[in-house]
């Protein structure tokens, strides 16, 4: 099972990234991403949900990880969802602060790799 979760997390991280990478060619190009981009953020944001139900799952069975492992993992479903609150909120370039959220979180997301997967 944590096998799984190293799997969903690098699919995350690799998501997030695309997500960002999509928002960086839009900045680049002057011109917003579209609705397509709002769905993949959020896609993004799912498979982050996914990635947390796995390890409180993981979490209850035992295996227990750092703590570190934990504040990053739900640092990065915090930064999503206020990035997602605040794209919400704005009326224009919300393109903007999905794809900051999605740096961040993928950032984390990677370092709460970092500290949690040791293939034994």
């Amino acid at each position: 099972m944590t096998t799984v979760l190293a799997v969903t997390g690098i699919a995350t991280a690799a998501w997030m990234a695309a997500v960002v990478a999509w928002a960086a060619f839009a900045k680049v190009a002057h011109r917003p991403p579209g609705r397509s981009f709002e769905r993949a953020a959020l896609a993004a944001a799912a498979l982050l949900g996914l990635q947390a139900i796995l390890g409180v799952a993981l979490l209850a069975s035992d295996h227990h990880r750092t703590g570190l492992h934990y504040v990053y993992g739900f640092a990065a479903l915090g930064v999503l969802a206020l990035g997602v609150a605040l794209a919400r909120a704005l009326q224009r370039d919300r393109w903007v602060a999905l794809g900051w959220s999605a740096f961040v979180a993928g950032l984390l997301v990677l370092r709460a790799l970092m500290t949690g997967y040791h293939k034994t």
